[in-house]
This record gives C-alpha cells, sequence and structure tokens, in this order.
C-alpha cells in the first residue's frame, strides 16, 4: 500500500505533444438524391397522420411516411433512395439503404415489392 502512495505522490504526467496526428481524412457521408425531398412538408398535411418520429419500429414508420405521399401527393412507388432521403432530410430520422431493405425483407405483406428493373451495360 505504502509502496502505491508513493507512486502516486510521484507521479509526472508525459508530455503528450508528441501524438502522431491521425492523417487520414473521413470521408463525407452524403445524403442520396430524391425527389420526394423538394415536396415541402407542408403539402404532406402531417396533422392528419401520427408523429413518425415518436414511432419505434423503422416498418411503422415507413408505412406512415409512404402513406402521407402516397395519399397527399399520389405517389405509388419509392425507392431506397427516396426513403432514405426522405427520412434523413425531411424528418431527421437516421436511416440507410441497408435498414430500408431489411424493413422490406422482413416486413412480409405490409410492402408491395416491385423490383426495378436497372439498365445492364453491354
Amino acid at each position: 500500500m505504502e509502496k502505491g502512495k508513493n507512486w502516486c505522490e510521484e507521479y509526472v504526467a508525459h508530455d503528450t505533444d508528441n501524438k502522431k496526428k491521425n492523417t487520414k481524412t473521413k470521408s463525407q457521408r452524403s445524403t442520396p438524391e430524391s425527389a420526394l425531398v423538394s415536396i415541402p412538408l407542408d403539402e404532406l398535411n402531417l396533422e392528419k397522420y401520427c408523429d413518425v418520429t415518436q414511432l419505434t419500429k423503422f416498418n411503422e414508420q415507413m408505412l406512415v411516411v409512404m402513406l402521407m405521399y402516397t395519399r397527399e401527393k399520389g405517389i405509388e412507388y419509392f425507392s431506397f433512395n427516396d426513403i432514405v432521403s426522405v427520412f434523413k432530410t425531411k424528418f431527421k430520422i437516421p436511416a440507410t439503404d441497408r435498414k430500408v431493405r431489411y424493413a422490406f425483407d422482413t416486413g412480409g405483406t405490409m410492402f408491395d415489392k416491385k423490383v426495378e428493373k436497372k439498365d445492364r451495360i453491354s
């Protein structure tokens, strides 16, 4: 015990100026672009629907947001990027492409899944 007390009393902090500086730059994460972002929230009549930010399940949040855009703007089909960009920019809810894909995969019959055909480069 005496040895521990002596160490504490005699301890001198080391010079911390010699640390290596991190030379790596972080890549900036960007939100995918979507035409849905240009629609103001006022035009979606949010007062008709529950508060999306208060829902705990991501599937439920997606359903409500998609319902808003379908009823108020007549939009029937949503891409993964549409959902991610609307969640991040309009509702400030964290969303990733992977999270949206998982919600669609585990959603069962809650979602009508139609896969977009991508042009193949020959």
